[in-house]
C-alpha cells in the first residue's frame, strides 16, 4: 500500500493509498482505498467498503498521520 493523499477536514483525517498486485515484478492492476478517521476516534473506516481498516492498515495508516501531520495542520 502507497500513500497518495493526506487531507485534514473539519473533524476528520482522509487517507487516500493505491495498493499494487505485481507478479514477477511487472504490475498487473492497482486499485486505490479511501480511509476516514474522526478526530476523536481511533479506528480508520475503508469509505470504499464501510469496513473496518485491518490491523495492518491502521499500523500503516497511523504511521503516515503521525509523520505528516505537522504538515496538514499548517494547511
Amino acid at each position: 500500500m502507497n500513500l497518495v493523499n493526506i487531507s485534514k477536514e473539519e473533524n476528520c483525517y482522509k487517507i487516500k493509498s493505491v495498493k499494487y498486485v505485481k507478479v514477477f515484478g511487472t504490475t498487473l492492476y492497482s486499485y486505490g482505498k479511501l480511509f476516514v478517521k474522526e478526530i476523536e476516534s481511533a479506528q480508520w473506516i475503508n469509505v470504499n467498503t464501510n469496513k473496518k481498516a485491518t490491523q495492518a492498515e491502521s499500523i500503516k495508516l497511523n504511521k503516515w498521520l503521525k509523520d505528516h501531520r505537522k504538515f496538514i495542520e499548517k494547511g
